[in-house]
């Protein structure tokens, strides 16, 4: 059994011309919020074409911060309008993006960090994941087969609980589950993180495969943490892309994704 290798990178040639050698079968970009305007669309349209002649499969990662502002698809207009713009503008021009190239948009729920914050811009926690789950009803809609969201560990979205995952499934959304994420925000838990796979496995068009010590958001490579690999693989959508989501010693070098592929190679290609 042959695992498809999935690399991560940012538009800097170095980076990209690093992943390439490799020949992945699944590319994602992982944007900044100067990829999502001008120059630097041009620039990332020309750099999805040059992918293209490695793999077809490429998805776009939304960028996570504009400044030191975590990108929230729930910020409000009221509250906070300059971000709300970048976040509505930047989000649907990388969607129309990945519809003109037949590609995928990666777009996060939520971020903890900020969590708090946009909570409170809003009467009450249930307004405020009302009006998130609207957004992104929108953007489903607008995004088609072409946009996916992805999980954090945020109380607003979330994978892991049975109450949430069947109220997303009842959403229809097209989903990418970080395992590492799921896993922090159920306390380190093997069980849960397999029953969630699980339940959500139809809705899953994607995977960030990413092992942790579920504590808090460490991004360490598979093998490394106390994810359980095998029960955890055996339960991923097999028609489902993935990249390994690793936090790298040098972004310049793809090693520790390299070795995470070569641990579930050898764990589950057997």
């Amino acid at each position: 059994m042959t695992i498809p290798l999935g690399l991560k990178a940012g538009t800097e040639p170095i980076q990209l011309h690093d992943r390439l050698q490799h020949q992945p079968d699944v590319f994602e970009f992982y944007l900044n919020e100067f990829d999502v305007s001008g120059d630097g669309l041009k620039r990332l349209s020309d750099e999805i074409d040059e992918v293209k002649d490695t793999t077809k499969k490429i998805v776009l990662h939304h960028p996570m911060k504009v400044g030191e502002q975590s990108v929230e698809l729930d910020v409000s207009e009221v509250a906070d309008p300059n971000l709300y713009r970048f976040v509505r503008e930047s989000t649907e021009t990388l969607i129309q993006l990945a519809k003109d190239k037949s590609i995928q948009a990666l777009i996060h729920g939520s971020y903890n960090q900020q969590t708090p914050t946009i909570i409170a811009e809003y009467a009450n926690f249930d307004e405020a994941q009302s009006a998130l789950f609207n957004r992104m009803d929108y953007y489903q809609k607008y995004g088609q087969n072409n946009v996916m969201f992805e999980n954090s560990i945020s109380d607003l979205f979330y994978f892991g609980s049975e109450e949430m995952d069947r109220f997303i499934l009842q959403k229809g959304y097209r989903l990418a589950f970080d395992t590492s994420h799921a896993f922090i925000k159920q306390s380190g838990s093997n069980a849960d993180l397999q029953a969630s796979l699980k339940r959500l496995m139809p809705n899953i068009v994607h995977y960030h495969l990413v092992d942790s010590m579920g504590e808090f958001h460490d991004s360490l490579p598979l093998g490394k943490g106390k994810i359980d690999w095998k029960q955890a693989y055996s339960l991923m959508n097999p028609d489902a892309t993935s990249i390994y989501e690793i936090d790298l010693a040098d972004q310049n070098n793809c090693r520790e994704m390299l070795e995470s592929h070569d641990y579930l190679q050898n764990l589950i290609g057997k």
